[in-house]
């Protein structure tokens, strides 16, 4: 529940002296996800928070890795500013777990040595990296900032850009403290963006976040329908006479009237004439019989 120093410790010099200012960068929308905590609306935070998986993942193994007594670290990576945009933005990319601590079921203790040792390995191992915040559990105690942790982050982590990450394993929740307008407010938390790698599957499992639905590319919004088929025209008969030139030089065109062929009209046929009244037939001479006088 509590967060302290030992008393004996100071500060180290590598907190004490902010940067300069935040390193150019664009901010990296289009590989995240976005993760809400409870009464946040999509509307971009004061500061957004990107998580690198790798860190994510890391953060989740140490948290369990005591699940009775307090563990934490530093998180290290880079403070932007997109000046498109006009955002300061940061990403964390790093994680310092401290080993050389004091802690229990409610407190953690970061030691001088404890400090010391996260530092060497921050200029060792991230020498392009800076400490932009610190994370610690609360196991079976919920999401919140303690009295000593408002004062350790007002002490240690005192830029407007520097965050706090406090982790519930037994439940799975997480939630992320940041300044507004300059004021920390110890009860109320918020959610982060989650830097995809290479797959865009997600690490994130805790219960108390709810996943921002992905707006709808405006490629996909703006593409029309394609044009119904139009209709093929029949084909206008063809011409043979030519198209005289007007005295422009231009064609005019030539009416052509269809002619449509009628059937010539067949004669009446005449009826069958009857058949004549036959002669009477006449007896055969027999070429043996003389005609007498």
């Amino acid at each position: 529940m509590s967060t302290t120093t030992s008393a004996s410790s100071r500060k180290p010099q590598g907190l004490q002296n902010p940067l300069a200012g935040p390193r150019r960068a664009r901010l990296p929308l289009g590989r995240a996800q976005r993760w809400l905590a409870a009464g946040e609306d999509g509307t971009q935070p004061a500061l957004p928070v990107f998580f690198t998986q790798s860190v994510l993942k890391t953060i989740k193994l140490h948290a369990a890795s005591d699940m009775d007594n307090e563990v934490g670290g530093w998180l290290a990576g880079r403070w932007c500013r997109d000046a498109q945009a006009g955002t300061e933005f940061v990403v964390v990319e790093a994680l310092l777990p401290a080993q050389q601590v004091r802690s229990g079921s409610t407190f953690l203790t970061f030691t001088h040595d404890s400090q010391v040792a996260m530092l060497s390995a921050l200029e060792e191992q991230y020498e392009n990296k800076c400490v932009v915040g610190w994370y610690h559990t609360h196991p079976r105690m919920g999401i919140f900032l303690s009295g000593y942790d408002t004062w350790l982050h007002e002490h240690f982590f005192p830029q407007p850009w520097q965050i706090a990450l406090v982790v519930e394993p037994h439940s799975r929740q997480g939630g992320l403290f940041v300044r507004k307008d300059g004021e920390l407010s110890p009860r109320r938390y918020s959610g982060f963006y989650e830097l995809h790698s290479s797959s865009m599957d997600s690490v994130v499992d805790w219960t108390n976040l709810r996943a921002e639905p992905r707006p709808v590319p405006a490629q996909a919004e703006t593409t029309a329908a394609p044009p119904p088929p139009v209709a093929a025209k029949p084909a206008e008969p063809k011409s043979a006479a030519a198209v005289p030139p007007t005295d422009d030089g231009a064609t005019r065109p030539i009416e052509v009237k269809r002619v449509i062929a009628k059937p010539t009209a067949q004669p009446p046929q005449s009826e069958p004439k009857p058949p004549s009244p036959a002669a009477p037939a006449q007896p055969e001479q027999d070429p043996q019989t003389e005609n007498k006088p």
